[in-house]
This record gives structure tokens, sequence and C-alpha cells, in this order.
């Protein structure tokens, strides 16, 4: 199956349509979806990588195109368009690093990278980091609620709920995961709903009542 053919493939090919034509904000707009709905995708971060570099966001492309290569070191593009930012950003020993493999590894790493990139805005790239984190440790609920909020910044409510139920099911004690989920469950579920629900995953009667408490009548 060819990248048009994936799952995003239409965001994909709307982009390259867009950056052919020197529309700019929108190629970003399209590649930015097409990360976002498959963050395995090298060549929409190639394309959100190009589209960053375009409009002047020297950090965004840099990040994207790391991503681009780690996701698929062996593509013809990948390594010659991470040296040529490299080159002219001035991060030749960055690019030595990365193509060393020396990055963080750690899910504590990867969740403390995730968590930037949400701040920054940067939702494909922080989901990425997100999805490694949980790679490298599956039973850990930062990395899950992390995705989870990456969702939600993105409007995917239906989404970042299912992220943060499986963090609060690995850690019922996750406070910021339960008032995650009730703020995500708020406009579907009644407060009797939510109250049982989070019963029902182990949560503790006092972060039940904080949690009802916040969602208000």
């Amino acid at each position: 199956m060819t990248a048009l053919e994936q799952p995003a493939g239409p965001h994909l090919q709307a982009g390259e349509k867009a950056a052919s034509e020197e529309r700019w904000l929108e190629a970003l707009d399209s590649f930015g979806k097409a990360c976002a709905i498959d963050p395995s995708s090298c060549a929409a971060f190639q394309g959100l990588s190009v589209a960053h570099h375009r409009l002047g966001h020297p950090e965004e492309a840099w990040e994207a195109a790391v991503h681009a290569w780690k996701l698929d070191p062996s593509d013809p593009d990948s390594e010659p368009n991470l040296r040529d930012l490299a080159s002219e950003q001035g991060r030749e020993a960055e690019l030595e690093r990365v193509l060393s493999g020396d990055r963080p590894g750690s899910s504590a790493d990867l969740c403390s990278a995730g968590e930037a990139a949400v701040e920054a805005g940067r939702i494909p790239e922080a989901v990425l980091d997100f999805l490694e984190a949980i790679d490298a440790d599956p039973s850990g609920s930062r990395a899950w609620g992390g995705i989870g909020i990456a969702c939600f910044r993105n409007g995917w409510a239906t989404a970042s709920r299912a992220f943060f139920e499986m963090a609060i099911r690995l850690d019922p004690s996750d406070e910021d995961s339960v008032l995650n989920w009730t703020d995500a469950s708020s406009q579907a579920l009644s407060t009797d709903q939510i109250d049982r629900a989070l019963e029902s995953m182990g949560v503790s009667p006092a972060l039940r009542s904080k949690a009802v408490s916040s969602k208000g009548p």
C-alpha cells in the first residue's frame, strides 16, 4: 500500500498539492492532519518539515525532519533533508548525534519530549513521542495520559477519553488523568454516569468526588 492509499492519504495528497502551488499555510494544515492520523508516516512528517521551513519556523522544521528520519532512515529523502536543515541552521553536531542514535530512549524522556511538544502546539510530534513512550513502557500511565491530552487539544474528545481511561486503569490514583477524563466526558455523560464509570475504573471515592465536583452542575 502506497502512502497515498493509507488512511492519511487524502490529507497527504492535499498537502502535496498545496505545497506544489506554494500555499504553505494550507500545506502545513494538511500535513499536520496527515501526521495526526498516521504518526508512522515518514512522508507526512517530511511534508510538515518542508512547510514549516518555508514558513520560517526553523525549530519545527528540524523536529519534523528528525521524526521523518527516525521513522524511515532508508527513505531516500530523509537524510538529505535533515542534512540540508542542519547545514542551514548550524546543527551539524546535533545532526551527528541524531544519526548515531543518541536520543532520549526512556519512557520518561519521551514523555517529557511529548509534553514539551504539546505545550508548543506541535501535536503530531507529541503524539509520536507518546507512542514511542508507550512502546518503551506500555504500563506507564503518564504516556497514555499524555497522548490523551494531545488528542483533546486537537479536538478529538472521544479518542482522548479512551487514552485517559487507559491511563486511569493503569493507575487509578492518577489525578490528572481522572480530571482530564472527566473534562473530556462532561458533554457526553451525566454526573452519575461519570461517577459510576470512574468507580468501575477503580478510582477512590475521594478522587471521584473531586472529579464530579470539577464537572459542575
